[in-house]
């Protein structure tokens, strides 16, 4: 069995934490049960932060941090953002 994976996404998350801090990196796993990092790409009208890393796989390169993370709907989410970069 290959420790490979494991060291992979241990490397991801230390570099998630260095990059949003302890704070906003474990606040995104209670809440998306995912730590992700990025490149922040933009931050619209209502306060959603739209991130992008190349290094995931395509499909899960692109996602968005909701303003109201506890009650978020897709149509707060603007059309260009899903419309461009795939």
């Amino acid at each position: 069995m290959s420790l490979l994976p494991q060291m992979v996404r241990l490397r991801q998350t230390i570099q998630a934490i260095r990059e949003k801090g302890f704070k906003d990196a474990f606040r995104s796993f209670w809440y998306y049960s995912n730590i992700r990092y990025g490149t922040l790409v933009g931050v619209d009208a209502q306060g959603n932060k739209y991130y992008e890393n190349e290094g995931y796989y395509v499909g899960r390169n692109r996602w968005i941090e909701y303003a109201d993370y506890k009650n978020y709907d897709a149509s707060q989410v603007d059309a260009s953002w899903c419309a461009s970069r795939f």
